[in-house]
């Protein structure tokens, strides 16, 4: 009879213990979505690596408008320049993975491996790719003012009739740096690199006639040329950008494989939660498609081509091959 209600007094124990660990883990699985629901619960810090009013800085604070109206919280550009864009995107590898600090960046994030040595980081393996927003065609600009060249025939024939190389402003690393270097290995125009930290700076020295040309995204190049102090004589893209009709692709013009666009993203540190990611990165895609967003994008030359987190995951893995050939190809090796 004892042992009989022993074993009932066990048989009790076990089930109460398995209910209540039952309700516990019932409880975290529900606590789980109710997590995701309430982010962001603070401010958000985005990592712009780069100065302000350049192409970076201007997606990034347009997308952060749309974000903040979208969650209720705000989502402040923060500018942290400096070794074309280490610098902000080192912190951002080494900040605590919870979804309150994002890196807005460019296509230079996975091309720097291949062309700066000791980043200190892995854009692949240190960061989630949240979402892209944007796709911006490069344009070879001149000064309209200390360029006597109206078209990419007479300024090949004009580079080419001087002493000296003709300088290009880029910061290292960026899709324009190797853009140029294609370009005058195309052309067989000698060039020389003047490496600049920040892109205001080098478009106002470009159309100073300090430096000789840029390879310049046309949302960062746009205020310039249409206040006439810069020319664009040809576009990267594979079909004339709406916004300047009049400016020939490099491919009508004879030369091919520089078809290099720069384009815009949002990046999380490894190990953000993936509801996060996801949250995040279905708003942003909803802000890039924004009729606000849009609108100013390709009034200035941009385009919008937005892309989920694991859209955008594979796109950043197949970017990063395909800079690393052309890095090889255009001579430019990791220093």
């Amino acid at each position: 009879m004892q042992r009989t209600q022993r074993q009932q007094h066990r048989r009790r124990l076990v089930l109460g213990l398995g209910a209540t660990v039952g309700a516990g883990l019932a409880g975290a699985l529900a606590a789980r979505p109710a997590l995701a629901q309430a982010y962001p619960a603070r401010p958000v810090r985005v990592v712009v690596p780069f100065t302000p009013g350049g192409n970076v800085d201007v997606m990034a604070r347009l997308v952060n408008q749309q974000l903040e109206g979208e969650f209720g919280q705000s989502f402040i550009a923060e500018n942290l320049a400096g070794a074309s864009g280490a610098i902000g995107a080192r912190q951002v590898a080494r900040a605590k993975p919870d979804g309150y600090t994002l890196l807005a960046n460019s296509s230079i994030h996975v091309i720097l491996p291949s062309v700066q040595a000791g980043l200190g980081y892995d854009p692949l393996a240190d960061f989630v790719p949240v979402a892209q927003v944007t796709e911006v065609p490069l344009a070879l600009v001149i000064s309209a003012e200390s360029v006597p060249a109206r078209t990419h025939a007479e300024f090949v024939a004009w580079a080419k009739a001087q002493p000296r190389p003709a300088d290009y402003a880029t910061f290292i690393g960026a899709s324009s740096h190797l853009a140029a270097e294609l370009w005058g290995d195309q052309t067989g125009v000698k060039v020389n690199t003047v490496p600049y930290k920040a892109g205001t700076s080098a478009q106002v020295d470009v159309a100073a006639g300090r430096v000789t040309f840029q390879m310049e995204a046309l949302l960062a190049a746009s205020p310039l040329l249409k206040a006439g102090k810069l020319r664009a004589l040809a576009v990267t893209s594979s079909r004339r950008v709406p916004a300047y009709p009049e400016v020939p692709t490099f491919a009508e013009l004879g030369l091919a494989g520089i078809d290099t666009s720069t384009w815009h993203g949002y990046w999380a540190p490894k190990d953000t939660p993936r509801d996060v990611v996801e949250r995040l990165g279905a708003a942003i895609v909803k802000a890039g498609r924004s009729k606000e967003v849009r609108e100013r994008i390709e009034a200035m030359g941009g385009l919008i081509n937005a892309r989920n987190p694991d859209e955008f995951a594979e796109f950043c893995r197949r970017e990063s091959a395909r800079w690393a050939a052309l890095a090889k190809r255009a001579g430019v090796e990791p220093k």
